[in-house]
């Protein structure tokens, strides 16, 4: 979306109908799209997530489906878990939702399971000495999803603390 198409939707906003139907269609479609760009990149039938996530087939159909509009948080949940990833519905201002509808790609979805995680702290410690694999203080970041395996690295240091140790690996 450039940015006269996102000033368009601002205007709209303005409404309050619009801004109703604008989070409705939202929740609708951002989690559909990403929970289809998960199961894409890792090549997961809806069978094996039903399987995974304890739910039918025609349960991750219809979550699948940015048009399905009853989707309970349990099944959000049940999906999240599946998929050994975590699952954090939150409320957030109309810029940063405008934001993410704006910039929703197969790649900004993307999300590491736990184990994945761990590893990617792993190899962070590995590489930069003595950070903590406990994290202590996490910071969010629902600013664009997933970055590329350098960025997720400086997040992670980031959320750990290590900042002296982050700053020259900035440097590098």
């Amino acid at each position: 979306m450039n940015t006269i198409s996102i000033d368009r939707l601002w205007t709209k906003l303005k409404s309050k109908r619009y801004r109703d139907q604008f989070v409705s269609a939202q929740a609708r479609r951002v989690f559909a799209f990403q929970l289809r760009a998960i199961m894409k990149r890792r090549g997961l039938s809806q069978e094996k997530l039903a399987e995974q996530a304890g739910l039918t087939q025609g349960v991750i159909s219809r979550a699948a489906d940015p048009n399905y509009g009853k989707l309970t948080t349990t099944v959000m949940v049940k999906i999240a878990n599946g998929l050994d990833m975590a699952y954090c519905g939150m409320f957030v201002p109309f810029t940063k939702a405008v934001q993410w509808a704006s910039s929703l790609s197969d790649e900004s979805v993307q999300v590491l399971t736990f184990v994945e995680e761990q590893a990617e702290l792993a190899q962070i410690q590995a590489k930069l000495g003595e950070v903590p694999l406990s994290v202590q203080s996490m910071q969010s970041d629902f600013d664009g999803g997933l970055k590329r395996s350098r960025h997720r690295a400086l997040d992670t240091a980031m959320a750990i603390g290590n900042w002296e140790q982050l700053q020259s690996h900035r440097g590098a």
